[in-house]
C-alpha cells in the first residue's frame, strides 16, 4: 500500500471517528441504538428497522456499540454497497493494526467467494 492509499485509508477511518464521536452524545466511548440509527443515516444510507435491528444485534454489546465494532459496521456496510476496492484497503490496515499489536479492531467473520 502507497502513502497515498494509507492517506485515503487513514482518512475514511478519521470519518468514521468523527462521525462516531458525533453520535456518542453522553460522550460513554459507546454508540446506542438511537444514536446508530442516525450515524448510519448520516453516511447516507437508508435501511429498513429490520437491518437495523439486524446491525444492532451482530455490533452491540448489551445495548452499545462500542468504536471497533462500529468500524466493523461501517466496514460491513461499505462491502455490501459496492465499495469493494476501499474495503480490501481497509481489511490490510486493520490486519497489519491488529498483527502489530497497536489496535484490536475486530473484523466480522465472512466467507471468501469461490
Amino acid at each position: 500500500m502507497g502513502f497515498n492509499e494509507f492517506k485515503e485509508l487513514f482518512g475514511v477511518l478519521n470519518v468514521w471517528k468523527q462521525n462516531f464521536m458525533m453520535f456518542d452524545q453522553d460522550r460513554s466511548g459507546t454508540v446506542e441504538p438511537h444514536e446508530m440509527s442516525q450515524a448510519v443515516l448520516s453516511m447516507g444510507y437508508r435501511i429498513s428497522a429490520q437491518t437495523l435491528n439486524g446491525i444492532l444485534k451482530r455490533y452491540s454489546k448489551n445495548g452499545r456499540i462500542f468504536f471497533d465494532d462500529y468500524v466493523a459496521c461501517c466496514v460491513k456496510l461499505r462491502a455490501l454497497t459496492g465499495m469493494v476496492d476501499l474495503f480490501q484497503k481497509i481489511i490490510c490496515i486493520i490486519t497489519y493494526f491488529n498483527e502489530m499489536k497497536m489496535h484490536a479492531i475486530k473484523l466480522p467473520k465472512m466467507q471468501k467467494k469461490r
